[in-house]
């Protein structure tokens, strides 16, 4: 077994709901983001921006979807790309129905998919 880690080290999540297209923001302290997403009314769909990925290394971003009206479409920032489900990693992720999630971590240079589902 190694060495003990110091006192209150350790995975920091913090949530925060959103309801419109735009960036996402980091929480303070490197923590870890849940983004808990509803598509409002008379809205067909969102698009939500990653951070820039040299901002959010070592954490986990979890988007997850808590409706089921239009699509949340998940991208990154700028030139950056998002590798995973099968797909270009220049196009925006679909979520499509209530409950969807992505988690994806950084690089530092791009987002990749760590896991998703329903």
């Amino acid at each position: 077994m190694g060495p003990q880690g110091p006192v209150g080290a350790g995975l920091l999540f913090k949530s925060q709901q959103v309801s419109a297209s735009g960036a996402l923001t980091l929480g303070p302290n490197n923590a870890s983001m849940i983004y808990l997403v509803q598509v409002p009314a008379p809205a067909l769909n969102l698009t939500l921006t990653l951070p820039p990925a040299a901002t959010a290394t070592s954490r986990f971003l979890v988007i997850r979807r808590l409706d089921a009206r239009g699509t949340v479409f998940v991208k990154a920032s700028g030139n950056e790309t998002l590798e995973g489900r099968g797909r270009d990693p220049r196009d925006p992720l679909p979520l499509l129905g209530r409950s969807d999630y992505v988690t994806v971590v950084s690089d530092g240079a791009g987002w990749f998919v760590f896991s998703d589902g329903h």
